[in-house]
């Protein structure tokens, strides 16, 4: 959470975009609920660019290979990687990959609701999410820890704009 206030407090412009997007949608008298998500875009977008901008483990977590894999390289040269071999994907350079990610060292919310984009998906209910998203890991540790993360990522920020945006 404390990404999410950095990112809101140097970004005032998108504060103010996410305050009025969960004003027209839940009004003054209530915090947003899971059920008000697809309603709610930016709300989405911005959880998961924040976890893009600045992810949890920057530096990546290492993981051992349980089968034999083939990595391509950029040049189309391919290496192979042996079942039991630790790989170590790096967060912040996955996140930072330039055709996927254009102007990835800003903040840009954008990236996940315009067309635009290469990230952006339809509909717009649905996407962005947090599904599949690699913040929250790979390989079958990814399927377990992946089952859950869009309702606790989204319930934890819902907590946060109710007690950043309110207005009371």
């Amino acid at each position: 959470m404390g990404r999410f206030l950095l990112a809101m407090t140097l970004h005032e412009n998108e504060f103010r975009k996410l305050q009025a997007e969960v004003d027209a949608v839940v009004g003054h008298d209530r915090l947003p609920r899971l059920s008000d998500m697809p309603k709610l875009p930016r709300v989405r977008a911005v959880a998961k660019e924040t976890l893009r901008w600045r992810p949890v483990t920057a530096g990546g977590l290492p993981h051992q290979l349980t089968k034999d894999d083939v990595y391509t390289l950029e040049n189309g040269e391919k290496v192979f990687l042996e079942a039991g071999a630790n790989v170590h994907p790096v967060q912040w350079s996955i996140h930072r990959e330039p055709k996927r990610y254009p102007d990835a060292d800003s903040f840009r919310p954008e990236r996940w609701l315009e067309p635009s984009w290469p990230t952006y998906k339809e509909p717009l209910t649905t996407y962005p999410n947090l599904q599949n998203f690699s913040a929250f890991g790979f390989g079958g540790a990814f399927v377990l820890d992946n089952i859950l993360p869009n309702a606790r990522c989204i319930s934890r920020l819902q907590r946060s704009l109710g007690a950043v945006i309110s207005r009371r």
